[in-house]
């Protein structure tokens, strides 16, 4: 289990392969079972593909914080938060937060629920991706106080769907 609380992670440069580029990264592995992560009251800036990526069997909760300039690596993504049902059932709950200038969308679900709530999203190519994975649906529950716009966050929020696939994952798994 992650805890991160009054943290600011920034300036995340791609491996040198071109590979990558996350700031943090929640995955349970089948060996090691569920992995959790709560992050409060930080800042996740200026990243590459998924600024947050949480994926296999693996829950985020996600509160007071800032997620901003998530760019695409070449034609993947640029995402500021990424949640894919890889391995197992994956969840994020996003409140009280601001994710901002993402190059695709703010946030994604590969077959995952994704609850949100006194959220703002500005800025971004659209607002929610919304992709199934393996015969899973993505699905987003609204808290209430979610709200979308460029340049002013004041209207409803989208989801979306493009047929695309999710990052790849990392630690050799498939």
């Amino acid at each position: 289990m992650l805890v991160l609380d009054s943290s600011r992670i920034g300036d995340i440069s791609p491996l040198p392969a071109g590979q990558h580029g996350r700031a943090i990264q929640v995955q349970g592995q089948p060996e090691s079972g569920p992995a959790t992560a709560t992050l409060r009251t930080s800042a996740v800036e200026r990243t590459f593909e998924a600024a947050i990526a949480v994926t296999g069997n693996a829950s985020m909760d996600l509160e007071t914080c800032l997620v901003r300039d998530t760019s695409s690596r070449e034609t993947l993504l640029g995402d500021g938060i990424v949640t894919w049902s890889h391995e197992g059932l994956a969840s994020s709950r996003i409140f009280a937060s601001q994710i901002e200038n993402s190059e695709r969308a703010a946030v994604s679900s590969f077959g995952a629920h994704v609850r949100l709530g006194s959220l703002v999203l500005q800025c971004q190519a659209f607002d929610l991706a919304a992709e199934p994975w393996n015969q899973q649906p993505a699905s987003y529950e609204d808290l209430g106080g979610v709200l979308c716009g460029c340049p002013e966050a004041n209207g409803s929020c989208f989801a979306e769907t493009y047929a695309l696939e999710p990052p790849q994952a990392i630690g050799g798994l498939e």
